[in-house]
């Protein structure tokens, strides 16, 4: 029937746009959804800002508590990411443990009070069935126009300053600022120049002897 057809397309569309798990926003619709909030920016002359965020050591709890266990885990993320959103804020899953929150006509004071503010509520324990324990997370933070005028810049920003907190440590805040991709260039080079270098067996081990100077005796 015409009803019945109505509810296959409303249910499809829904599993389209959403994560399956916590029905946040998925990528699919971020992308939409940040899309517009450009247009709009650039229409109206605002500001729009960019939360990626990942959970510190979460694989810890999947190995050692399972995957099931740890969804429950991420169903309470989702629900203590949502509290201190506005109505036309947007959160979303990427997937495992990240997550990315848009806020639109946001300036960067405000928007490093709502990060901050998130990370908060994060620490506050977590219990699953029945087990107790806290959690950190890495936020970086992209700022429309001043840090990419387009969807994928200001994920891709948001998420190297969510990697350089994880490099200072975790569990903390960081805006996005151009000297990073070159950090992050400079360390994938790195990287490949190793792996490189480990295939091709140019690594040599060399012993540095070390004696105190106190035991030195001068002739």
């Amino acid at each position: 029937t015409a009803i019945e057809h109505r509810r296959l397309y409303e249910t499809l569309s829904f599993q389209a746009q959403r994560d399956a798990l916590t029905e946040l926003a998925n990528r699919r619709l971020l992308h939409e959804r940040l899309d517009f909030a450009i247009f709009r920016a650039q229409r109206e002359r605002t500001t729009l800002t960019v939360f990626m965020i990942d959970l510190d050591r979460f694989k810890h709890i999947n190995d050692s508590m399972g995957h099931l266990f740890g969804d429950r885990v991420l169903l309470q993320v989702a629900q203590r990411l949502g509290r201190g959103l506005r109505p036309g804020d947007t959160l979303a899953r990427l997937g495992g443990d990240e997550f990315v929150v848009l806020l639109a006509g946001c300036t960067g004071t405000s928007g490093e009070v709502t990060a901050h503010q998130i990370l908060a509520d994060l620490s506050q324990p977590f219990e699953v069935d029945g087990l107790r324990f806290t959690l950190t997370a890495s936020i970086g933070i992209a700022r429309y126009p001043d840090d990419g005028r387009s969807t994928d810049d200001l994920i891709k920003h948001a998420d190297t300053a969510m990697y350089a907190v994880k490099e200072l440590g975790r569990s903390g805040v960081r805006f996005y600022c151009a000297s990073m991709n070159a950090d992050l260039l400079s360390r994938v080079k790195l990287d490949h120049a190793m792996r490189e270098a480990l295939e091709k067996g140019a690594f040599r081990l060399v012993y540095q002897p070390q004696v105190p100077v106190a035991g030195l005796q001068w002739v």
